[in-house]
């Protein structure tokens, strides 16, 4: 296993991007092929996010409900040797930071989207010199939000996602194809070919039963 949390020095090499996290935890697979090998294929989903990305990719800073609100904000982490873009940020009056990522969808918290949320907030609290103990995730087909608690619990499982994906993207380790049910809905599906490549698929594909 490789060293993996710093003080800083990190290289090019090993600083990784926040969204490399939620695909690692989704599918490490998928992480190398986008990640490592440079392939990306969008489907309906994924482009129905960038479409729904469309109002907060833009940098942008205003007020609603006497609320200043970024959008689209840079953040990175040098003790992490992280790095991404925040959809929106919200600085409250009393001094809180309040993180959200807007993801396409209803109402359904998925582990891999707290998670990158944690990463946000790690970088945060870093860049600004405090604490922030809550975020949340915008389901824009629901237009409702899920709040996500940043405790010790979460914050542990997102510094061990960010040891095990620095380590997958810096050794440019392409694991092996598992078919489940992630698969129905992965962009790049024809690409990896998880039913044809795994296996024991392989084996059930191609298997000639003797019935003599």
């Amino acid at each position: 296993m490789m060293a993996t949390i710093s003080n800083g020095g990190w290289d090019e090499k090993q600083i990784i991007p926040i969204s490399a996290l939620e695909h690692f935890l989704y599918c490490p697979r998928q992480c190398a092929l986008i990640h490592n090998e440079g392939i990306f294929t969008d489907n309906v989903l994924t482009i129905a996010g960038k479409l729904d990305h469309d109002r907060v990719d833009r940098i942008n800073r205003f007020y609603e409900h006497n609320v200043m609100k970024e959008t689209s904000f840079w953040v990175f982490s040098e003790c992490y040797g992280i790095t991404g873009i925040v959809d929106v940020i919200e600085f409250h009056s009393d001094g809180n930071i309040y993180p959200i990522d807007h993801k396409h969808g209803r109402k359904i918290l998925w582990e891999e989207a707290a998670v990158q949320l944690c990463a946000y907030v790690l970088c945060l609290e870093e860049m600004f010199g405090t604490i922030i103990y809550k975020g949340a995730v915008y389901h824009t087909s629901s237009k409702k939000r899920s709040e996500v608690v940043m405790d010790s619990s979460l914050r542990e499982k997102t510094k061990r996602a960010i040891i095990a994906t620095r380590e997958l993207l810096v050794l440019e380790f392409l694991p092996p194809p598992r078919y489940g049910t992630i698969c129905k809905n992965c962009s790049l599906k024809n690409e990896c070919m998880p039913q044809v490549t795994n296996t024991n698929r392989h084996k059930n594909i191609y298997k000639v039963e003797d019935y003599g």
